[in-house]
């Protein structure tokens, strides 16, 4: 679905770059998480509940942007 949105966005991993591993919503909340590429490894999720709040969260592996689980 999300390529029938936007093609350009990357769904896998090609020669090492992040890209969009899921993307799940409603009319009021969304999920969408992005996997960094090999190098970094680390995976990024920012979630939009129903009440408007955002909540940004990550996994660290130690190589890159996350920090604390938080970003």
């Amino acid at each position: 679905m999300l390529r029938g949105v936007e093609a350009s966005i990357p769904i896998e991993e090609v020669n090492g770059a992040a890209y969009i591993s899921a993307a799940t919503g409603t009319g009021t909340t969304y999920t969408v998480t992005a996997k960094a590429g090999a190098a970094s490894g680390d995976t990024f999720t920012i979630k939009r509940e129903e009440n408007g709040t955002i909540i940004r969260t990550c996994t660290e592996s130690g190589k890159g942007g996350c920090s604390g689980g938080k970003w």
